[in-house]
């Protein structure tokens, strides 16, 4: 399925939200997730389901000063 992630168009054949995180071994740790505007609740990854076209993008907290 192609999606748009964080503004490039991208394959992929995951199902879930979760699964994506996954595949792309993207720690979770400080990570907000919106998806056509709306970010999605952490509790919701295992069973927010992808769709064709959607727009995801991906945001990471980082501390430091």
């Amino acid at each position: 399925m192609r999606i748009l992630l964080n503004g490039e168009i991208q394959e992929t054949s995951a199902e879930f939200l979760a699964d994506l995180l996954n595949q792309m071994d993207i720690s979770r740790e400080g990570l907000i997730v919106e998806i056509n505007g709306v970010i999605i609740p952490r509790e919701d990854w295992n069973r927010y389901e992808l769709k064709q076209e959607m727009k995801i993008e991906l945001i990471k907290f980082v501390g430091g000063g």
